[in-house]
């Protein structure tokens, strides 16, 4: 006489989904492991939370912050200032990524079907002399998205990897400091006079 196999489910009440651990399916598991009850959902976790960023009276939604922290914080790994940021740029309003977008375009072959280009892939066409193929992207060296200066872009045959060289942002370290620091100026040339 062969045995019957019994589905084990979860053991709170109401729910007959398949068990995963420690007695809880799949989502009241990871409920559980988030938040400590698996009664508890990502919205009563956070409700009536403020975003633990200084300076923000918004709502938490995403790891105790407000939306517009966490997104910040995924896009450039830092949160920024407490305050929304103006979207305005030398070039043209910012997308949702950093990226300054410029309207009005609808003549040049790499712009979208409403006339909207990338300012860098616009500035990357004109250091080239012919518009981007198609599998062609533009790469920021110094890793600010809004600088589209055409030292600062490089042309990449695919999709090129997130981050920077090290090498980029030392020499843009560096620029910063001859520029701004005089006193960095004078340390380089002692330390570069002792390397001789």
């Amino acid at each position: 006489m062969e045995k019957e196999e019994v589905m084990r489910t979860c053991k709170l009440e109401k729910c007959n989904t398949k068990h995963r651990a420690r007695g809880y399916c799949n989502k009241h598991y990871k409920r559980r492991m988030r938040y400590g009850s698996p009664h508890i959902t990502h919205m009563l976790w956070n409700y009536g939370r403020t975003c633990i960023i200084d300076g923000c009276e918004q709502k938490a939604t995403h790891k105790h912050m407000c939306t517009m922290h966490y997104r910040r914080l995924e896009r450039r790994g830092t949160t920024g200032s407490p305050e929304r940021e103006k979207a305005e740029y030398i070039g043209g309003p910012l997308d949702s990524y950093g990226y300054v977008v410029l309207a009005g375009h609808h003549s040049h072959p790499n712009s979208d079907k409403t006339g909207r280009i990338k300012e860098h892939t616009l500035v990357m066409a004109e250091k080239l002399g012919r518009p981007l193929r198609k599998k062609e992207t533009v790469h920021h060296r110094n890793g600010i998205r809004h600088d589209n200066r055409p030292e600062n872009l490089e042309l990449w045959a695919s999709r090129h990897p997130p981050g920077q060289r090290v090498t980029d942002l030392v020499a843009f370290a560096r620029k910063i400091l001859d520029d701004h620091d005089p006193q960095y100026e004078i340390t380089r040339t002692f330390m570069e006079a002792g390397r001789g």
